[in-house]
């Protein structure tokens, strides 16, 4: 898994959960950790990874990334698990080598959840006895971008899961997507945590504000931090977001982080709002993005990335757009900076939706 994780001593209630399930022999097969955007559940579930992986007991991890879908499609997860459980377990290699060495097909076209979950991975493991858990980490389910209709991955996971052998334990991350949420509810041998949990989340916010105090200069820290924790309301990724927005100040508030930091304060929270971090977005996208002339930039890149087929390179993109490398990648680097690419598509689309001509924030601009 990529570098992120938890600060030290935070989440401390969410990582001694999951590792006491991890090593308990009564524990389900699949525990799945719903949360909305920004709660910090992939910090949790990387952090998990981390720690086992340093122990020498993280048998896989996979990450679902909607950036990523057009080359790493959900298939992928089953070849990756075989392929991981090969590397740790020599016997399941040779099981497994038996089984692929004269089926072309198997190795190369299939891509059926059913052949691919009982041919490269319960068939070799048949025979086989591993001792102690089998880790496995799946972050970002709902990314997978295959979890609508009743054949999605995420149902065939919460139907199937249940047939691997007992030691396997499979820690899975999501939003609370109605889909997902009706596949895994009441599924066999599946357990569901949410990041909201009173117990759980209690120290959340004294979490968010160890976060601050690691990122922000100690004076602003000292004068703000205790309050933009409690702004952050629950939500790392609004903590993170702000932050970086406060230690790089645009423009429009003179450069100044006491400025920011004010207007970030005043900013009220519409409760009614489907994603309470659209408003920040909103925000940050309007205070860098301030001149008619990249605006009008910033409108034709992201209208072509929001109406592309699949998330295009920035190779790709200047190829499509005929024009230099330079002149395409500057708005679409400080928007990634700023606030983290997927998301801030995902965002730009709530934002602009039913009206695709709005393909860039204005100051007076309501979704």
């Amino acid at each position: 898994m990529p570098e992120k994780g938890c600060l030290p001593g935070t989440r401390t209630a969410f990582l001694d959960f999951i590792v006491d399930w991890v090593n308990s022999p009564s524990s389900e097969r699949s525990l799945v950790l719903f949360g909305q955007a920004g709660t910090g559940k992939s910090s949790i579930a990387h952090e998990i990874a981390r720690r086992f992986d340093e122990m020498h007991r993280l048998t896989s991890s996979f990450i679902f990334m909607r950036k990523e879908q057009s080359k790493h499609e959900a298939h992928h997860f089953f070849t990756t698990l075989a392929h991981d459980l090969s590397d740790r377990y020599p016997s399941f290699k040779a099981a497994l080598g038996r089984i692929v060495k004269d089926d072309t097909s198997l190795r190369v076209r299939t891509r059926d959840y059913p052949t691919l979950f009982e041919s490269l991975i319960l068939k070799p493991l048949k025979d086989l006895h591993i001792i102690g858990p089998i880790l496995v980490v799946i972050d970002a389910l709902d990314e997978s971008g295959d979890t609508t209709g009743r054949n999605g991955l995420h149902t065939f996971l919460a139907k199937n899961l249940s047939k691997l052998p007992s030691n396997f334990r499979v820690v899975i991350t999501s939003r609370p997507e109605d889909g997902i949420q009706s596949a895994f509810d009441g599924a066999p041998s599946a357990g569901i945590k949410y990041m909201n949990d009173s117990q759980l989340a209690a120290r959340t916010d004294d979490d968010i504000l160890t976060f601050l105090r690691n990122l922000l200069p100690s004076d602003e820290f000292e004068r703000h931090g205790v309050a933009l924790a409690r702004k952050a309301e629950g939500l790392f990724q609004w903590a993170a977001v702000a932050g970086r927005f406060i230690l790089d100040p645009p423009e429009c508030f003179g450069f100044s982080k006491k400025k920011c930091i004010n207007h970030l304060l005043k900013l009220t929270t519409d409760r009614d709002r489907q994603d309470p971090l659209d408003d920040l977005y909103k925000e940050v996208l309007e205070g860098y993005f301030t001149h008619l002339e990249t605006r009008l930039l910033f409108r034709s890149v992201v209208g072509q990335l929001i109406t592309a087929f699949e998330p295009l390179s920035i190779r790709s993109l200047t190829t499509l757009r005929g024009h230099a490398s330079n002149e395409t990648t500057m708005p679409i680097l400080l928007l990634y900076c700023s606030v983290g690419w997927a998301r801030c598509l995902a965002t730009l689309t709530r934002l602009m939706v039913p009206s695709p001509l709005f393909l860039f924030i204005r100051h007076s601009a309501t979704s």
